[in-house]
């Protein structure tokens, strides 16, 4: 998504949180070439100096001053840019969900998205793909580890000392189509299981041992084809049987943060040597 102002003049946005929740400073990632942004109704001098710039990006971080729930920014005439990230200055950890609507492993391997992630400084990053792969009509197994090779490789080029874990999609199904017998032609609609869920959870496992990721195996942890049934029954599978319901999204971003801290409490437990200050960074 990119957002661009008129050659006529600059914007003011508003932007702002919800849930309670409340920022001090705001990180504008902008086109190269776009002047810089600023807060409304202040100078350029709110501007924090510590700017990273890629190829095409450059960000601003201004300096609110004081915790708020929303703030307004002023676009200059003419400026391209591509979002902004709301964060306090206090800490914590800083959470950016990506995502694509009929999105796969090549999808993000294109032009210069793997660059261009490195402009939000990531310490961490998931990769939770699959799903769409496993619809293909003529599934390959050995192109989709290609596919995933391949943007692992760029993302660790990009980001060589960012940890990148890998996740399995749970278990889906295939809409099928089956004619009625009939003079008209009716058709009445039937789910097939979908064998390449459980080829995709195995490529992965495979590749993030290859490549030296993290992996994490929600397939197995909601059933696999075993457990497809209950997926429907406890309301984690939509009606469609492909996608989540928001509180199987939940549930899965909740297996993800249990796995990573059960392996960081053993890490720990093995690394009796490492400080706290050390653990936490």
């Amino acid at each position: 998504m990119v957002l661009q102002t008129r050659a006529s003049g600059a914007i003011t946005y508003t932007l702002q949180c919800g849930s309670g929740q409340t920022f001090d400073r705001i990180v504008i990632y902008r086109q190269r070439g776009s002047q810089p942004f600023t807060l409304a109704g202040h100078s350029a001098s709110r501007i924090a100096h510590d700017t990273l710039t890629t190829e095409q990006i450059v960000t601003d971080t201004l300096l609110v001053g004081r915790y708020v729930s929303s703030a307004q920014v002023t676009a200059p005439a003419s400026s391209v840019w591509y979002g902004a990230s709301l964060e306090r200055s206090s800490g914590g950890a800083l959470v950016h969900t990506i995502g694509y609507n009929g999105a796969t492993y090549y999808t993000y391997s294109k032009g210069s998205f793997t660059s261009s992630v490195a402009t939000l400084r990531p310490r961490l990053i998931i990769l939770s793909l699959g799903t769409n792969e496993s619809l293909a009509r003529q599934f390959d197994r050995n192109h989709f580890g290609e596919e995933v090779a391949r943007l692992v490789r760029r993302l660790q080029a990009s980001n060589p000392d960012c940890a990148i874990v890998l996740t399995s999609p749970l278990y889906c199904y295939r809409k099928v189509r089956v004619r009625q017998r009939g003079k008209r032609r009716r058709y009445r609609t039937s789910y097939r299981a979908n064998a390449n869920c459980q080829l995709i959870a195995d490529e992965l496992q495979q590749q993030a041992q290859k490549l030296g990721c993290g992996y994490i195996d929600l397939f197995s942890h909601f059933g696999g084809k075993a457990g497809a049934a209950q997926l429907l029954s406890s309301g984690i599978l939509s009606g469609d049987r492909v996608h989540l319901t928001a509180a199987g999204y939940n549930k899965v971003g909740a297996a993800i943060a249990t796995a990573l801290q059960n392996d960081y409490t053993q890490w720990r437990q093995h690394a009796p040597h490492v400080t706290s200050q050390a653990s936490e960074d």
